[in-house]
Formats: structure tokens, sequence, C-alpha cells
């Protein structure tokens, strides 16, 4: 998750090399940008603070927060980075387009009921990631 209070270029780039350094590639990581603001939380009142929604702010419509201290396009544009050069990263907007529930309902029948190894079931999404990207 990119953008929570306290962000900045340099923890963008500290998360990524975390990433990429720390996370084994059998493990799938989703890149989010912003976080959604909920009435009466403490993110609502840092938002406030920052000048970012007012106390008057409507919640029917979802309600993102970007820290201040990092524009959102640049952390949309680590995020592509990322999720381009990183073959288990993707960015959440691929899970909600490509209606990943029911490809996670299908692996997890897969998984549970033919495979019979000790393979997380992510393993099998970055290896559909990975081919995804080499067609």
């Amino acid at each position: 998750m990119f953008g929570g209070p306290g962000e900045t270029r340099q923890t963008v780039e500290e998360t990524i090399d975390f990433i990429a350094n720390s996370i084994p590639r059998k493990h799938l990581v989703v890149c989010v940008s912003a976080i959604r603001i909920f009435k009466g939380t403490q993110l609502e009142k840092i938002a406030i603070k920052e000048g970012q929604i007012n106390e008057n702010t409507d919640f029917l419509k979802p309600v993102f927060y970007c820290s201040n201290d990092v524009q959102p396009e640049y952390i949309q544009s680590k995020i592509k980075w990322t999720t381009e050069n990183l073959p288990n990263c993707l960015p959440l907007e691929d899970i909600k387009i490509r209606g990943i529930k029911k490809l996670i309902l299908g692996l997890t029948y897969i998984y549970l009921k033919l495979t019979r190894n000790n393979n997380p079931m992510w393993v099998y999404l970055i290896k559909m990631n990975n081919l995804k990207r080499k067609a």
C-alpha cells in the first residue's frame, strides 16, 4: 500500500526495495495506491488536518487519501515499474478488471482437489501473471 500518512519518495523506494529483496517470488504482492477514508477514523482526522477533506465531506462515494509529501502520479509510475519488473507483483487495477475473484475460486478448486502439493495457491497466480506478460 502506497501513499499513506508520512509517505515520501524515499519511503516509496524503500517499499519497492523491500518487495524486490525480501518477499519471495512465490508470494503474490498486490500494489495499491492511496487509502480509502472512512468517516470516524484516524485517517479522516489526518486528512482534515492536512486539508484534503473537511468536516462536511460526503463519504457516500469513496474518498481516498494520498500523502501530501508525494504526488499520486509518482506513486502510479512506481507501481507501474514494480508490476512490470517484478513477476509476483500485480496492480490492484488488474485484479479489479480481470475478475480475480472467479480466478481465485477456480485456482482454489484446482489447488485443493487436483494438485495435492505444498505450493501456496498464489504460485499459480504468479505463473499465470508471467504467462500474461509473455503474451
